[in-house]
């Protein structure tokens, strides 16, 4: 069994790819394995899978679908892996030079998730070392739930391949966002050893404009929308099952943390009035708004505004007013 399967999906991403490939190609070893599913892409994208697999035909696996969507294709990749552990990287990024055999000597078969730090490059933010723990040890997922700051990235953490099947932990196969955290809240939960550690690990681009990140279409925002609702409710189900009251106070802040976030692209996205106002009464059935304060001081500060409903509708209207300008 190889110790580690690095998990790509592939979607219209050729100008960054070859950087991302080769940053992986250049450290892989036959404690590794590289496997990529080119998700129906339209450009060149699968063609340079092809094209690395057969200079590392022992290395690499590549396998071509019909376009399905994020979640779908990170399920297939996860029932196609054959090491112990799997680290998702996303195509549009790179790994840390040298950085392998690090992340290998720490892999010991006992822990279920290794969390990790990374850089972000793009949105005015270049280089700055993020995630570092307040203190690198092991700990426990619902632990690390209530004590450290939680990051939902997927890129900066490994996993134990046979503690997510055995959990059943999957990606939800109808999000196209918001899948990654969601996945992550669910293994923290079950997470009996986790380990905070310092290596710099990942540099995660917010330059590639194709990415869902940077869609702002009518089409893109009304599946943003749909998916950051269902990704809320499934929160909110698994909020109710615990019977932890430190977790579940933890997990509640997360949520409510979403909510601002979600509340913020609604103000600058150029949703309609009504549309708000029927996001806003689905909040209010699922007794989500007004939203409770967050950990986040900004956040708070933005939510005493949009907790007043005909307040938060008007701002959104007069943001859309001077954008059309």
């Amino acid at each position: 069994m190889k110790k580690i399967s690095i998990l790509i999906p592939v979607y219209n991403v050729e100008k960054y790819l070859h950087r991302c490939l080769d940053s992986i190609c250049s450290q892989l070893n036959e404690e590794c394995e590289l496997v990529i599913i080119n998700d129906g892409s339209k450009d060149c994208s699968g063609v340079i899978c092809n094209e690395y697999q057969n200079k590392y035909p022992n290395l690499i696996r590549v396998f071509h679908q019909e376009n399905r969507g994020t979640g779908v294709t990170r399920n297939s990749l996860l029932n196609n892996a054959q090491g112990e552990y799997v680290w998702f990287v996303d195509s549009d990024d790179f790994i840390t030079a040298n950085i392998l055999n690090t992340i290998l000597e720490k892999l010991d078969g006992k822990i279920e998730i290794l969390s990790m730090c990374f850089k972000r490059f793009g949105n005015n933010k270049y280089g700055e070392l993020e995630n570092k723990p307040s203190k690198q040890n092991l700990i426990s997922g619902t632990d690390y739930l209530i004590s450290e700051k939680v990051d939902g990235f997927l890129w900066n953490k490994i996993y134990k391949l046979c503690f997510l099947k055995d959990n059943c932990i999957y990606f939800n196969e109808n999000l196209n966002s918001q899948e990654d955290w969601l996945f992550n809240i669910q293994a923290f939960i079950l997470c009996k050893e986790m380990s905070l550690t310092g290596i710099y690990s990942y540099n995660y681009f917010q330059d590639n404009q194709s990415s869902v990140l940077h869609l702002n279409t009518p089409a893109s925002n009304k599946r943003d929308i749909e998916n950051t609702l269902l990704a809320e409710k499934e929160l909110l189900e698994l909020i109710n099952l615990q019977r932890d009251k430190k977790l579940k106070k933890s997990l509640s802040k997360i949520l409510y943390l979403n909510i601002a976030g979600f509340f913020y692209s609604l103000y600058t996205n150029n949703i309609s009035s009504e549309e708000i106002k029927r996001i806003l009464n689905i909040e209010k059935e699922r007794g989500l708004y007004p939203v409770p304060f967050t950990k986040n001081k900004r956040a708070n500060i933005f939510l005493i505004g949009a907790n007043i409903k005909p307040l938060f509708i008007f701002l959104c209207w007069i943001h859309n007013k001077i954008n059309k300008k």
